[in-house]
């Protein structure tokens, strides 16, 4: 019974690394990319995807760093980039939905 728990947790912490790196590192970028670069490949729009999530996450690094002081938050966690993330990528889908929705009718 131990071992079968053991291989539960493991299974669930692997699901959660992998949700969060498409959380972190992939959607983000995906969406500004869908903003920003109309007509590329699949694979060219994954592969920028890529880099621009990570240039966001140092972005919100910085700019949660910049409102320390700002907003009195006691520490700087991987929940409050996640969380302005999460944010940021739903502000983008919607921006890139109304844009769509403009071109086409």
């Amino acid at each position: 019974m131990g071992v079968l728990i053991m291989l539960v947790e493991i299974f669930l912490m692997i699901i959660k690394i992998l949700i969060s790196f498409i959380l972190i590192l992939f959607l983000p970028g995906y969406f500004l990319s869908l903003i920003i670069l109309k007509n590329i490949s699949k694979l060219e729009r994954i592969c920028v995807s890529i880099g621009l999530s990570i240039v966001l996450v140092v972005l919100m690094g910085f700019i949660l760093t910049a409102l320390y002081h700002v907003i009195r938050i006691k520490t700087i966690t991987a929940s409050n980039v996640t969380i302005l993330l999460s944010i940021l990528s739903m502000i983008f889908a919607i921006v890139w939905y109304r844009s769509e929705r403009n071109e086409n009718g």
